[in-house]
């Protein structure tokens, strides 16, 4: 149970204790009638409301990098070993002498060296960027 005190202040000062009730006279001043709303326990949430308006756009990001490094393999072999300079594991893209993009095994035996391996000799160009 909890209590709420309430001065009403007119001619002399009324103070008015109330536990756990909603509707209470206050004695001695019949011209007033306090109507208290007690907060019952709290319902599940409601649904999201709808989005707000966009906010205003950020300042620029720094300026980004692009690096390319381009290797050739004119003699057909299995496998491909580049070292490359570029400060990331780089993305890779090979392609054969007919310049079409072609998939091999791609692996980083470490972080500056890119290889890849395929299933008979091939030749052509290996383009890795960051």
């Amino acid at each position: 149970m909890s209590s709420v005190n309430l001065a009403v202040e007119t001619v002399n000062t009324i103070v008015v204790e109330v536990d756990a009730g909603r509707t209470v006279l206050v004695e001695g001043s019949p011209a007033y009638e306090l109507v208290l709303d007690v907060p019952g326990s709290q319902g599940p949430p409601g649904p999201q409301g709808p989005a707000g308006p966009p906010g205003e756009q950020g300042p620029p990001g720094p300026p980004g990098s692009s690096e390319q490094q381009v290797f050739g393999f004119a003699t057909p072999v299995q496998v491909w070993e580049a070292t490359h300079l570029i400060p990331t594991l780089p993305n890779v893209i090979a392609r054969d002498t007919s310049d079409r993009v072609v998939a091999g095994d791609v692996s980083f035996p470490t972080p500056s060296t890119v290889r890849v391996e395929w299933a008979w000799p091939m030749a052509g160009t290996l383009t890795v960027t960051s």
